[in-house]
């Protein structure tokens, strides 16, 4: 559901008469919100754009070209390649191959990103 939002997102863009940046801006928060969740709040938005610009490709646009702002993710970025469901298996494997006092760290971490409450700085140190 949530990249039907952006692809919705798009095909408005790219077939209706409207001010693409208001929509932007309206609805930022729902178009990157996992990814927020996933990355930051700074760089969820730019993943966010990228799609979008790979999305409005399909239909011969681009951010640039709807007047949209440009995403600053490195060029070699492919969004493509992540495979959720490989990686989410892959951590729940590893997750069973870990001690309680590593398990109650990847659950701090992990509730420290996923709460994203306040900024905050966490160092790991390791052997």
């Amino acid at each position: 559901m949530r990249s039907q939002f952006r692809k919705l997102f798009v095909v408005i863009c790219a077939f209706g008469e409207v001010d693409v940046r208001s929509l932007w801006e309206q609805f930022k928060d729902v178009l990157c919100e996992y990814l927020v969740h996933r990355f930051s709040s700074e760089t969820g938005p730019q993943y966010a754009l990228a799609e979008i610009n790979q999305l409005l490709n399909f239909y011969g646009l681009s951010l640039k070209k709807i007047n949209l702002l440009h995403a600053t993710l490195p060029s070699q970025l492919n969004l493509s390649t992540i495979d959720v469901v490989k990686e989410e298996s892959e951590g729940r494997l590893n997750l069973e191959k870990m001690n309680e006092e590593q398990k109650i760290v990847v659950e701090n971490v992990l509730s420290a990103v996923y709460e994203n409450k306040a900024p905050k700085l966490l160092i790991l140190v390791g052997l």
